[in-house]
């Protein structure tokens, strides 16, 4: 989905806001679903195009930053809960219930995790309150789509 600019008196566009730990994949699977485009590096501040809020994984690795991310869900139709499945860094219990937006979970690096750990990061997402849950892989396309699909499907209920 390329980025389309904002035009004054236009109708919002839906925005997809991320958060995971640190290396859980969230700049580069927003690159590759063509959210962003330039290098993937370490995200260090927020990170705002006309359709993504990408959030440093230091927003829920310490709790002063938690509030921050709430506050900048509230401006996204859709949040993305990110988890590699090779660390399994837990969310809190539940908490999209507190999140205004729609909560998806997303298991990154499906192409290298093998099924126990996917499995494990699956239930974690979901005991999370993510309502569906995505195997996902960047690099090789994995799941992409179905994701996108989902995505989409939200942001036409919101326009």
């Amino acid at each position: 989905m390329p980025n389309r600019p904002r035009i004054s008196g236009s109708p919002r566009i839906p925005v997809i806001a991320l958060t995971g730990y640190l290396g859980a994949g969230k700049t580069t699977l927003m690159t590759a679903m063509g959210y962003r485009s330039g290098p993937v590096t370490k995200t260090e501040a927020v990170c705002f195009t006309p359709e993504c809020i990408d959030t440093p994984g230091e927003f829920l690795e310490s709790p002063i930053f938690k509030n921050t991310f709430m506050s900048l869900s509230a401006k996204a139709e859709v949040v993305l809960l990110l988890m590699d499945p090779l660390k399994h860094s837990s969310f809190p219990p539940q908490i999209a219930a507190v999140l205004r937006a729609h909560a998806i979970g997303v298991v990154t690096k499906a192409d290298i995790a093998g099924p126990e750990s996917l499995d494990l990061a699956r239930r974690m997402l979901i005991q999370a309150g993510a309502k569906e849950v995505f195997m996902v892989s960047a690099v090789t396309g994995e799941g992409l789509d179905a994701l996108r699909d989902c995505i989409n499907k939200y942001f036409e209920e919101v326009r």
